[in-house]
């Protein structure tokens, strides 16, 4: 909930699930990651979210990569190189999650808040929503 009242916000409610993937089995939440998982940003997320790192070591239960870590990690294998970047690509994946997993109302939200939304071309969303 937000300060607004009732209102979702559906970036923070992405995040949260995010979190909790790994110990989850929903299936339309694993065909969106794994619609996602092709994204040059996807490793911030498996890092941050799911505390895996580059090479698909896990930390253990409850740890996740901070994110100095996670920029280090990056910029050793050269695909990004400051934390700016790593939190931007961070903010548009989840973004980009949320209107995938709530819709429309995840679009207004992020709209209003000023959040790219993702482009008209066909989305990683679509595909995740076709496959289902």
């Amino acid at each position: 909930m937000s300060k607004r009242g009732d209102e979702v916000n559906y970036f923070r409610a992405t995040e949260l699930l995010l979190y909790n993937y790994p110990h989850m089995h929903d299936d339309r939440l694993a065909q969106v990651v794994k619609a996602y998982a092709a994204r040059r940003e996807y490793p911030v997320i498996q890092m941050r979210y799911f505390g895996r790192g580059l090479d698909g070591e896990q930390l253990p239960a409850g740890k996740y990569y901070t994110w100095e870590q996670i920029t280090d990690a990056m910029d050793a294998r050269d695909l990004l190189h400051d934390e700016r970047t790593a939190r931007r690509w961070r903010s548009q994946i989840v973004s980009d999650m949320a209107v995938c997993i709530f819709g429309a109302p995840a679009a207004l939200q992020l709209s209003r808040q000023g959040k790219a939304l993702p482009d008209s071309r066909p989305t990683d969303c679509m595909v995740a929503q076709a496959s289902r």
